[in-house]
């Protein structure tokens, strides 16, 4: 159901504006250990920038294993919700003040 309070939504899932960099990481971890592989950089910079499932798909091709394409991107997609779910709301004026200023793109004095 739409919630009309709601302005706008912001993917941000580089660090740029949320420290999510963690949470990616935990399922990058997580999906490769269910296929009993370690993770590492090499792989890493093959999915750097991806989507969930592009990353879950770069991992399936690469390491192969246990579990189908749509297996691996589920696992992927159910650890990332898992880790999203706990994180603490985003709440109070200094958040909005510092998200105006990158959603305007000119400095707010």
């Amino acid at each position: 159901m739409y919630d009309e309070s709601i302005e706008a939504f912001i993917f941000d899932m580089d660090d740029t504006l949320v420290a999510t960099s963690a949470i990616w990481r935990d399922a990058e971890h997580y999906l490769l250990s269910r296929l009993g592989a370690p993770w590492s950089e090499r792989l890493a910079a093959q999915y750097k920038g991806m989507n969930a499932l592009d990353v879950a798909a770069t991992i399936h091709r690469e390491i192969g294993g246990l579990f189908s394409l749509a297996e691996c991107q589920n696992i992927m997609r159910e650890r990332l919700l898992e880790n999203f779910r706990r994180m603490p709301p985003m709440t109070g004026r200094h958040w909005r003040w510092r998200l105006a200023v990158r959603l305007r793109r000119s400095p707010i004095v």
